[in-house]
């Protein structure tokens, strides 16, 4: 009598593979840790404080608001309430990045949620249109090489906050938006609805705009994500019913 078919089998992504994919996001993660270790360095935090915050908290735009609110003066509260809407985000990432990954422990899952960043997700959600699921093995790597350029970089820009001044930061923080660009034109490639991915993109990038007047360019970002993803939800739904298949 035949065995049943496994719903799923774990593909054999090695270690390798996964730090070789994680390689065309390094620059952007030097440019920006490396500014967000001199804008630490300028905000009063030592080399040994910037690394901790850097190896501990490990979030960009968590470690330029941290810097931000150590020079304003802002109360414990703000600064935790504030990150905790930042990076709320990853929620939803992690939910997404749960099914490429059915065949993994709890603790597993709990290493690799850790250090889930932008970066990393975009890469394994490109990695995910290729291939049913996800390997454990592949995913720390991924994982694992972003954080530890993240930290080198921010060391290697605490230790220079001497040494550069603070107006030729403003080109290195562009790399962040420079390598998103990218990661959004390598997943929209990727896609198999292209053109409904980039209509996607178009209504978020349009709502940014109206959402950061009327609440702050931080906390704009997942409502328009969220509002942009569910028109593309209602316009798939309506191709399909319409035209009896798919959007293009």
């Amino acid at each position: 009598m035949p065995q049943p078919t496994p719903p799923y089998s774990a593909p054999q992504y090695s270690a390798r593979e996964g730090f070789t994919a994680c390689l065309p996001t390094v620059i952007g993660y030097w440019g920006v840790g490396f500014s967000a270790g001199v804008v630490s360095h300028l905000a009063g935090l030592s080399v040994l404080e910037i690394a901790l915050l850097s190896a501990l908290l490990y979030a960009g735009s968590g470690q330029f608001i941290f810097a931000q609110m150590i020079l304003s003066s802002t109360t414990p509260f703000t600064f935790f309430s504030t990150l905790f809407f930042v990076n709320l985000r990853h929620l939803l990432m992690s939910f997404y990045l749960a099914r490429k990954l059915p065949h993994i422990s709890t603790p597993q899952a709990l290493i690799i949620g850790n250090h889930i960043t932008d970066e990393s997700f975009a890469v394994a959600s490109v990695q995910a249109k290729y291939q049913t699921t996800l390997s454990f093995p592949w995913m720390c790597a991924l994982n694992t090489t972003a954080y530890t350029n993240w930290f080198l970089a921010n060391i290697a820009g605490a230790l220079a906050g001497n040494l550069i001044p603070p107006v030729t930061l403003s080109p290195l923080k562009f790399s962040l938006v420079a390598m998103f660009i990218g990661l959004l034109a390598q997943n929209i490639h990727a896609s198999e609805t292209p053109t409904l991915s980039t209509l996607v993109a178009a209504i978020s990038a349009l709502l940014v705009i109206p959402l950061t007047l009327l609440f702050g360019p931080h906390q704009s970002l997942i409502p328009a994500s969220l509002i942009a993803a569910s028109c593309g939800l209602l316009l798939s739904y309506a191709c399909k019913k319409i035209r009896a298949k798919p959007c293009p």
